[in-house]
């Protein structure tokens, strides 16, 4: 994606608008913020507070229960909102097909919540903390909030987020990418059919084991 100095400028104020957001979601949380729902709340109307006298005044909402993102800022910027009760910054995130994703948002943050241990918050954009993907009964990316930069399964499989997401069949993409990581003789058994959830996609061959 290519940045014009407007882009460039507004993903500035956008991200000190997360920065404010994160500092007032943290002092407003308690106890009684105890599930996802009720913290994408809390994130939203502080995210709200924080852009009276910016150029995002007015222009946030929350999208429909299964919508993604989950805010939507000035028809461009996305907020995907994660909160976990455990003292880690990894979760599973949302399905690699995206079919109800907000078609007119081109730039998506994850803010993350961290309420076990010392409770903590991290943005990043949504691609950079994407480190693998796990199947529940779809595919789905798995998330890494401190994930190093270049190491996103996006970097593992050389395309780029947009490019994979655009795809028509974004799984035959993934399968391929899978499939050449396998052991000699294995096999995929995973992404066409239901499943419960699971890492590991190969089919080793009962020879092959120990």
């Amino acid at each position: 994606m290519i940045y014009t100095t407007a882009d460039i400028n507004e993903k500035q104020k956008f991200e000190e608008l997360l920065d404010k957001t994160r500092d007032l979601v943290l002092k407003n949380l308690d106890p009684s913020i105890n599930s996802g729902n009720k913290f994408e709340i809390l994130v939203f109307d502080c995210m709200q507070v924080c852009a009276d006298g910016t150029l995002f005044k007015g222009n946030l909402y929350r999208t429909a229960d299964r919508d993604f993102p989950d805010i939507v800022i000035n028809n461009y910027w996305g907020v995907e909102v994660k909160f976990t009760k455990d003292d880690k910054w990894k979760s599973i995130g949302n399905s690699v097909l995206e079919s109800s994703r907000i078609e007119r948002v081109k730039k998506i943050y994850m803010f993350f919540g961290k309420c076990g241990g010392i409770p903590d918050i991290k943005y990043r954009t949504y691609e950079d903390c994407l480190f693998g993907i796990s199947v529940t009964h779809y595919p789905r990316y798995e998330i890494d909030m401190n994930l190093p930069k270049g190491e996103s399964i996006f970097d593992l499989m050389n395309i780029s987020y947009d490019e994979l997401r655009n795809q028509e069949q974004p799984v035959k993409s993934i399968k391929k990418y899978y499939k050449s990581k396998l052991g000699k003789d294995n096999s995929l058994w995973w992404i066409d059919e239901e499943s419960t959830f699971s890492r590991n996609f190969e089919i080793i061959d009962f020879t092959n084991l120990e």
